[in-house]
């Protein structure tokens, strides 16, 4: 990804069997009932107007499976 200020999206769909619809069935991870991905910062990079860093926010969409 590039650093922007605008917009920025990802899909990991193609990780998790999606059973409902009948896709991805050969993905390597299933997510089942009480289950909880966790996401990491893995690095930060110097910004050029502030020296601080901040995520505004972070939204998930999914389906049930």
């Amino acid at each position: 990804m590039i650093d922007t200020w605008h917009f920025q999206s990802f899909d990991i769909g193609k990780f998790f069997k999606y059973k409902r619809d009948n896709k991805f069935l050969d993905a390597p991870f299933e997510i089942k009932q009480g289950d909880k991905l966790t996401f990491e910062i893995l690095d930060v990079y110097a910004g050029t107007k502030y020296k601080d860093v901040a995520l505004s926010e972070f939204m998930v969409e999914g389906a049930g499976n």
